[in-house]
């Protein structure tokens, strides 16, 4: 079985391992919504992470992430504050799929949202989801350059020069 992403897009199979993307408020108020898997429905999924992440800070103290186990999804959240406002970006990935420096991904994938959305202007949005419809093509973008990286075995090569630029 396959799932088409959009009309010009060619079918992905359901193996590719990333079902949703989605980046929110803390509200859990969804800005981007990048789904590959049309079954899933961001309006009931994001609140109830939103929920869990909420107990986790209250419960364990302040939590940046978390991810855990469905059975055949995992779940990772990452939260991270721009200016005062928490942003969280969800990812909905097949239990098979290898997670690689996921934390990683997700914050280029929030940095690169609030490069395109300042703050200010999030802090104002007037609810208008269409503002941030371009930024679903950067998301699947960044998506499936992931899959690439990990399918094509050049991920420990990504991150040998991430290292070097960190440390050297």
């Amino acid at each position: 079985m396959s799932k088409t992403i959009s009309s010009n897009k060619s079918p992905l199979p359901d193996s590719l391992g990333v079902r949703a993307v989605i980046i929110s408020n803390k509200a859990g108020i969804p800005f981007v919504t990048l789904k590959i898997d049309f079954n899933i429905n961001e309006n009931t999924m994001i609140p109830f992470l939103s929920a869990v992440h909420t107990f986790c800070e209250n419960y364990m103290g302040e939590t940046e992430e978390f991810y855990f186990s469905t059975g055949s999804s995992d779940i990772y959240t990452l939260v991270k504050t721009y200016e005062g406002m928490p942003l969280m970006i969800f990812a909905l990935l097949d239990s098979k799929v290898k997670k690689l420096n996921i934390r990683n991904e997700a914050e280029n994938a929030l940095d690169a949202f609030v490069a395109n959305y300042p703050i200010h202007q999030l802090k104002n949005w007037d609810g208008n989801l269409d503002l941030f419809a371009p930024f679903e093509a950067k998301l699947q973008t960044q998506v499936d350059q992931y899959l690439s990286k990990i399918k094509s075995g050049n991920f420990k090569e990504r991150l040998r020069e991430i290292w070097n630029k960190i440390f050297t």
